[in-house]
């Protein structure tokens, strides 16, 4: 509960990924949440199997090194997702990781700092959670709405619905265009929300749409895309989204600028490999 408390952790859990380093090769940490990543070919039992054999022996060592260093890894928070396309996923075998004397079932849906991934990497359950929760909070705007006037209504919009219509948009990118639309009919709602029209009549999305005051989804989620780019080449801290894009090679006399281009395809899955999301807590 101090201020140093996360420094102090970090510090003492430095070692961590010198023990990850030696079996897969990435992983991510945020304060006391680790999650490991490893890509592997579907197609033969025996890409399958070295996968899961890299996966369990770096758990293994991790869970001795922290026996060791008094700290408690948590298995019943534990989970493990693999993330494919639909083609992918039905070649995988793999139901099961070997966590110490636990065994934990591969989940299709896994809670990662407040967003969801799924297994097929459409964010559908983080969407849908995200329009419930929204139009719980317009439902309690609209009742008292008459009191309010436009500016106050705006902000409350702003507090409680734009915000989680912004957190973690990057990851909207690629998403199916259906999904994509259910996040456009809360802004559509809030958008008559705050200009007084009916919440809903018949061919209301048809007639209506948030555009008119708000910025389209997909804008929004493309700005963030170039934003990311813009930083990617020389940040670090994005050095992530760099990796979903390449640089230009076309010889031309503008040549001297670091130009980026869009990878090819609409999905951010590979056509060739699933991946294995390990997240402990």
């Amino acid at each position: 509960g101090s201020c140093l408390g996360p420094l102090l952790y970090v510090i003492y859990a430095s070692k961590l990924f010198g023990i990850i380093e030696k079996h897969l090769p990435d992983a991510h940490c945020f304060a006391d949440d680790s999650q490991l990543y490893l890509a592997f070919k579907p197609d033969s039992y025996m890409e399958q199997n070295k996968a899961l054999a890299a996966m369990e022996n770096c758990i293994r060592d991790i869970r001795s090194w922290m026996r060791n260093d008094r700290l408690l890894l948590n298995d019943d928070k534990t989970e493990f997702l693999i993330i494919g396309t639909k083609q992918q996923l039905a070649k995988v075998n793999i139901s099961q990781i070997k966590i110490g004397d636990l065994v934990v079932d591969k989940s299709k849906v896994v809670r990662n700092l407040g967003s969801w991934f799924d297994e097929r990497f459409i964010m559908e359950t983080h969407i849908n959670k995200v329009c419930k929760t929204a139009f719980y909070h317009l439902h309690n705007i609209r009742r008292i709405r008459k009191y309010l006037s436009p500016e106050s209504a705006e902000i409350l919009v702003h507090a409680f619905i734009t915000t989680r219509l912004d957190y973690c948009k990057s990851l909207m990118f690629g998403v199916p265009q259906y999904e994509l639309a259910k996040l456009q009919r809360v802004q559509n709602a809030a958008a008559r929300l705050i200009c007084k029209l009916p919440a809903s009549s018949p061919g209301a999305n048809k007639k209506f749409h948030a555009s008119h005051y708000m910025k389209g989804l997909h804008e929004v989620v493309r700005r963030d895309e170039q934003a990311q780019g813009f930083m990617a080449p020389g940040d670090e801290a994005v050095s992530t989204g760099f990796q979903l894009i390449i640089p230009s090679r076309n010889n031309l006399r503008n040549n001297e600028e670091t130009l980026l281009v869009p990878p090819p395809g609409k999905s951010l899955i590979s056509s060739d490999y699933c991946n294995i999301l390990f997240s402990s807590t």
